[in-house]
């Protein structure tokens, strides 16, 4: 926000800016049952790809925005609809493999753990390297 506050929004409080993580939530939450339509109609591969090219794409471009408010349309609302259609993909693939395999049905509850987790370690893991990397830059 300080460098918002400086460059293009000089009254930018804190609440408004602080409000750009529920926005990341309410779009991601909102935009989970898309993901699987589309997938649906364009393919699980092509899905998967487009959508993980678009998520980074998004944080890339919302970086070099002028000011907050097109920074969180970018970040708080973009980031949020792909990150949200992307999520629920991996779990579907995993209901699908498994409802297939009709001895192995009991495993969705387990594979669903283990995606679930994989999402929540992946961001533990990442956020403690990011914090490391920028510390080094300074």
């Amino acid at each position: 926000t300080s460098y918002y506050r400086l460059s293009s929004n000089p009254g930018l409080s804190l609440d408004v800016a602080g409000g750009m993580f529920p926005l990341i939530g309410l779009f991601l939450n909102a935009s989970l049952f898309f993901g699987i339509k589309a997938a649906e109609r364009l393919g699980l591969k092509f899905s998967m790809i487009y959508l993980n090219v678009l998520i980074p794409l998004t944080v890339f471009i919302s970086s070099y925005m002028p000011d907050f408010w097109s920074f969180a349309v970018f970040f708080g609302i973009l980031f949020g609809i792909f990150a949200g259609m992307c999520y629920m993909l991996p779990v579907h693939i995993g209901y699908m493999h498994y409802q297939t395999k009709s001895k192995l049905i009991m495993r969705r509850g387990l594979v669903t753990g283990a995606i679930v987790s994989g999402f929540g370690c992946g961001v533990l893991v990442s956020n403690n390297i990011v914090t490391q990397y920028i510390f080094l830059a300074e």
